[in-house]
């Protein structure tokens, strides 16, 4: 038992905690009004919600190793077959009432971003299904794996040193070691990953690497490599720099008072930049 915590990376505060405790078990019944499949992380709360009750049943405090907490959390979540990321289980953990947060990777942090005055939220039900359980294969967990693939091809493309590619799993880490801005890695993308899809094996060629290899650290990417004969990772990679973009400049909106400009001047933006990437997205669905 000691070993196998060890190796699965919890911190030694941690594991005394739970190491030879005889454990409470549970029988829950939950009732809620979020609609299933609707893209509201129901999933991600849901699983953070579990683990807050089954160690608040068994004793254990957990505040106290909130980050660490929502690693395994997010670890535990992709055991059912889903890549998924960590903002939704982290937002759940970390969330700030009146508040939006901007929260970051490697490790775990957040920053809180208060609304400007007069402004809100509004979430709508379109009732259109997203059942991510059900299209891993050709939607959910093959942009995940279209994103890795853009890592690589990225790194080929600019001539980066491949034992440092290697340990490259997301684009931000490629960012982070050109120290460029997420508008010139956007430029990148354009100018080094072609619009076309790709297919497997134009891509294995360019990688000079079998992509089973290239997806290994992925959940269930032999599913999503069974599923389709063809990739589109200039999208995938446009999107994740462009969004995260968007997360910025929303922030800076957000923290400005900007006195010499007219109301609704800045949300315009978004509302532009938002309908494009749906667009965008619509089509390569």
């Amino acid at each position: 038992m000691k070993e196998a915590t060890a190796q699965e990376g919890m911190s030694k505060e941690f594991a005394e905690n739970i190491i030879n405790r005889k454990f409470t078990g549970l029988k829950v019944l939950v009732e809620g009004n979020v609609p299933i499949a609707s893209g509201l992380s129901s999933s991600s709360s849901f699983c953070v919600c579990s683990a807050f009750l089954s160690l608040h049943a068994n004793k254990l405090e957990p505040w106290t190793h909130r980050q660490e907490l929502i690693e395994r959390i997010i670890k535990y979540e992709r055991m059912v077959g889903t890549a998924c990321g960590g903002m939704d289980q982290s937002i759940s953990v970390l969330g700030v009432k009146q508040a939006c947060l901007y929260i970051q990777f490697k490790p775990i942090r957040s920053e809180t971003v208060i609304l400007p005055s007069g402004y809100k939220f509004v979430i709508m039900n379109s009732l259109e299904e997203s059942k991510k359980l059900e299209t891993i294969g050709t939607r959910y967990n093959k942009r995940v794996c279209e994103c890795k693939i853009a890592v690589r091809l990225l790194c080929k493309r600019l001539q980066l040193p491949k034992e440092i590619c290697e340990t490259w799993h997301i684009l931000k880490e490629v960012q982070d070691y050109l120290k460029l801005s997420l508008e010139a890695m956007s430029h990148l993308v354009d100018e080094f990953i072609e619009k076309k899809p790709y297919s497997r094996a134009e891509l294995e060629t360019l990688l000079e690497c079998p992509l089973e290899v290239v997806l290994e650290d992925i959940h269930s990417s032999e599913i999503v490599m069974a599923c389709n004969t063809e990739y589109r990772i200039h999208e995938a990679a446009k999107h994740v720099y462009e969004e995260a973009d968007r997360v910025l400049k929303f922030i800076e909106v957000c923290s400005s008072t900007l006195p010499n400009k007219p109301k609704g001047t800045e949300i315009s933006y978004f509302s532009r930049s938002i309908g494009k990437a749906y667009e965008r997205k619509s089509a390569i669905v």
